[in-house]
């Protein structure tokens, strides 16, 4: 099932080979634009210009996939600033889901790690449905 193309993600992961498969099966499904950027400069840039400028790198990103650590203070700090764009928010993890931060209940998502493809399929389409784009 492919979707319209209207649809744009923006992968904030620290490891490359994770990100690459993120962007292949956001692109697989018909995303115009999959940005990739490492959590640093995602906050970096989010902390210049805030995501209530609307000029931050989630500003024109409709859905939004962030690594976290609940051990990382950065990785705290960037999930309450995307919690707060009008992105979908999905969070991927290592933190048991029974352990995890109460930030992750800002998320819209959250999917523990490993994430296979077909979660990730799943969680875009969960991300769309009804929201940005119907199935073609």
């Amino acid at each position: 099932m492919q979707l319209r193309n209207e649809w744009t993600v923006l992968i904030i992961e620290d490891k490359p080979l994770i990100a690459a498969d993120i962007e292949q099966v956001a692109l697989d499904l018909g995303a115009a634009r999959a940005t990739v950027m490492r959590p640093e400069g995602a906050l970096r840039a989010m902390l210049l210009s805030g995501p209530e400028a609307g000029t931050g790198p989630d500003s024109a990103a409709d859905i939004v996939v962030v690594d976290y650590r609940s051990a990382n203070e950065g990785a705290r700090h960037l999930l309450d600033l995307m919690t707060r764009s009008a992105a979908f928010v999905i969070v991927t993890t290592t933190d048991p889901v029974g352990d995890a931060d109460r930030r992750l209940g800002a998320a819209d998502l959250v999917l523990t790690k490993p994430v296979s493809s077909d979660n990730l399929r799943s969680a875009f389409r969960t991300a769309l449905d009804g929201r940005l784009c119907q199935a073609v």
